[in-house]
Formats: C-alpha cells, sequence, structure tokens
C-alpha cells in the first residue's frame, strides 16, 4: 500500500464519539485517534484531560470510503467537517533508523545502531537497539545522566550501581565501559526490560534487569541513578535513598528548570543530601548529590 486516505471528522459532540468510530470501523478503516487536550499543574506532574464538548477525530482507510459512508456521517451528525488528504504511506522503521546516527558520549565512548555499516571504525562503543525502549542516549536528560557518571567515576571508586527506569539499558551499559563493575537495573515496562537485556547481551554486558521494581530491591549500592521524570523522582525518593549506601552517589535527572524549586524543595531539602554538582542541558536539569548517614 504505497498510499492511504486520511480523515480528520471535527466537530464531533463528545456523546456521539463511539458511535463515529463504529461507522468508521463498519466501513473499513485502519484506526481512529483522538486529539486529546491536557492540562498540569504546576505541582502535580500527572497530566489531567481536558474534557470537551466536540472533538476532533483523525481516521485512516486504505482508500476514500464509499460515498455511503459519507451521507451516514452526516444524516448521524450534520455538523461535522470533514477534511481529506491523500499521503504516502512510510516505513515508520526505516525512518526510525535513518533519524538514529553514531555520537559521542563522555569518556568518547560512541553510540552506534545495529544497523550502521561503519560500527568497526569506532574502538569504545556501545552498540544499540533502541526498539520501543527510550533511550537512544540522545535526549538531554541521557547526556546529563553521562556527564555525571563519568564526573563521580573520575574521583571516586563506584563499585556497585543501580540504575532505575533503564529503558534501552544505555546507562547501565556505558558505566560499565567506564568500570563499575557490579550493575543492576529497574524497568517498569515489559517490552523495555526485554531490549535492555538484549542490548547488554550485544555488549557483553553483565548488567541484572531486575522484573521487580525499586521499590522491593532489597540492596545498597555506591551510585544510584534514576533519568525519571521530576514527578516520579519525588514519588521515589524514599526507595531511591534507602537503595544509596550511606555516604554514597545519587544521580537524578529528569528535572524541568521551569519545576527545579519546587523539586529541590520536595526531593533535595527534604532529605539529607549534599549537591555536588548541577548540570542543565536545554530545559532539562541534573545532580549528582551525596547521602550523608542516616539520621539517629
Amino acid at each position: 500500500m504505497d498510499k492511504y486516505f486520511e480523515l480528520v471528522i471535527a466537530n464531533v459532540p463528545s456523546s456521539k464519539e463511539e458511535l463515529v468510530s463504529a461507522l468508521c470501523f463498519d466501513y473499513g478503516c485502519l484506526g481512529v485517534s483522538e486529539d486529546l487536550l491536557f492540562q498540569q499543574t504546576y505541582e502535580n506532574y500527572e497530566p489531567e484531560t481536558i474534557l470537551r464538548e466536540k472533538i476532533n477525530l483523525k481516521v485512516f482507510f486504505e482508500h476514500r470510503p464509499e460515498q455511503k459512508f459519507f451521507d451516514e456521517l452526516q444524516q448521524y451528525i450534520p455538523e461535522v467537517r470533514l477534511l481529506e488528504a491523500v499521503k504516502d504511506n512510510k516505513d515508520w522503521n526505516e525512518e526510525f533508523k535513518k533519524s538514529i546516527v553514531p555520537f559521542t558520549l563522555p569518556g568518547e565512548i560512541w553510540v552506534v545502531p545495529t544497523w550502521s555499516e561503519d560500527s568497526v571504525q569506532y574502538k569504545k562503543k556501545i552498540i544499540i537497539d533502541p526498539g520501543m525502549a527510550f533511550g537512544t542516549g540522545t535526549h538531554d536528560t541521557t547526556q546529563i545522566a553521562c556527564q555525571l557518571i563519568e564526573k563521580v567515576l573520575e574521583g571516586h571508586s563506584v563499585a556497585s550501581m543501580m540504575d532505575v527506569g533503564t529503558g534501552s539499558g544505555l546507562l547501565a551499559i556505558y558505566a560499565s565501559l567506564l568500570g563499575v563493575g557490579h550493575i543492576e537495573a529497574t524497568e517498569i515496562d515489559k517490552m523495555a526490560r526485554q531490549v535492555a537485556r538484549e542490548n547488554c547481551e550485544l555488549n557483553q554486558r553483565d548488567v541484572l534487569v531486575h522484573e521487580i521494581q525499586i521499590q522491593e530491591v532489597e540492596s545498597e549500592f555506591d551510585l544510584v541513578v534514576a533519568n525519571i521524570i521530576d514527578g516520579v523522582l519525588v514519588q521515589l525518593r524514599e526507595d531511591l535513598l534507602r537503595t544509596t549506601k550511606e555516604n554514597g552517589f545519587l544521580i537524578l535527572t529528569g528535572i524541568l528548570e521551569e519545576r527545579e524549586d519546587l523539586f529541590n524543595n520536595q526531593f533535595i531539602k527534604s532529605s539529607q543530601l549534599q549537591i555536588l554538582s548541577r548540570v542543565q542541558q536545554g530545559e532539562w536539569v541534573g545532580y549528582l548529590v551525596s547521602r550523608g548517614p542516616a539520621k539517629g
């Protein structure tokens, strides 16, 4: 299928969304999506869907449906507005691959996708197949985390590390290449856990990717890395602190600059932490902190 037919159905009453969707599928549509609006308060990370009386639906067909479909649609909902388009069908997997090219991380370590034809030229590299997992290494927060991992390893002995929310496993592999001997990781998404394990095996790195989450991990680590959005970091604060050894280190990234003060109040200042380094890239901020002895 070289092309497909896209139909935007605008001004649909919310109460008739199911009816319109059912009609579309009756006439052989491939899928229906709704343009959703969200709002997010400053204090709460979780976005809330804004409910609307009228919505817009985007519907996909292999080809333009017969006129009877349009007649029935107008009969059910006379006020809808229609926008038709014929679009080229792309191999989205190939398009995704084109967007990822080899690049360097701190320590002159190259990140090379599995499909790269010239990977042999890179002596120190991480071969990565991100699949459906977050973590190709290009995102600002991942870059920040790598800078902070390199920084803490330059001046301190780190024998063990926990990577919380490992995604593709890139940070765990990166730390292993820099010399951390024992690394464990957690990840909430089942598919991402499998991707992380495959990437670790691909790079011949012995990383334990848990089936359990950080709340169930009982061990303590010299370094805990959490490249997660700030609201979730706050939610996991007690477990992140609990799994960090006394006088150990914690790397926290995924903090939006506009929420930094709120994060500091809710996480840094409410814990016995010493800020050793702050790194900002774009709108994102990351911290390297040390955890002092627990209060008696």
